[in-house]
């Protein structure tokens, strides 16, 4: 073998960019990566590091729109908005499992994070990483038992149910009732639809 097929000028010099680069890269994030430790050490948060907070698939916990009831969307990217009165906020579109009484899948969903200025407790946001729930291992157990629920009352159903019930009509507004039937019917998640 020839000393010059092993050795590639470019190949050296492409390293020393990187070098370069990752050096660049370091000591410009070097200071942002130190404060987000010291607030995520305190389980707070800034609106503007709201961004190294959600990871890909990352399991969300935020409530139900409907029912103020906890649940867990999964994380899949984020975007910043502005509404027509002029206020900023963070769109979290995460996912989560959906039935329409005989197959189980993916639903879209967004969560709007409003703008907020200082340092915020991230359990007081409306969406956040499920570990950073004050009580994260309960809250994943009882989410997962919510599930296991959910997925058992797919089909028809005959069942008595009162309380809380919901829907989301065209306009994307959600109504609200309160139930006290005989359900006779398709019945989602413990109400009737």
């Amino acid at each position: 073998m020839n000393h010059e097929t092993l050795y590639d000028p470019s190949a050296a010099t492409a390293a020393e960019h990187l070098k370069i680069l990752v050096d660049y890269v370091e000591s410009t994030y070097s200071p942002i990566q130190q404060h987000l430790a010291e607030l995520l050490t305190r389980q707070e948060i800034t609106y503007d590091l709201l961004w190294a907070l959600f990871r890909p698939n990352a399991e969300v916990y935020s409530t139900c729109p409907g029912t103020s009831a906890p649940r867990c969307v999964l994380y899949n990217h984020y975007e910043e908005k502005q509404r027509r009165d002029g206020s900023r906020y963070l769109h979290v579109n995460a996912r989560y499992l959906n039935t329409d009484g005989t197959v189980l899948g993916e639903t879209p969903v967004g969560i709007e994070i409003d703008h907020f200025r200082g340092a915020k407790r991230i359990e007081s946001l409306s969406a956040y990483p499920l570990q950073y729930h004050p009580k994260a291992a309960e809250m994943r157990g009882q989410l997962i038992a919510y599930g296991h629920k959910f997925a058992s009352l797919m089909g028809i159903h005959h069942q008595q149910y009162e309380g809380k019930a919901f829907y989301i009509d065209d306009e994307g507004d959600i109504i609200r009732r309160h139930v006290k039937d005989q359900a006779n019917g398709l019945t989602v998640g413990g109400i009737q639809a």
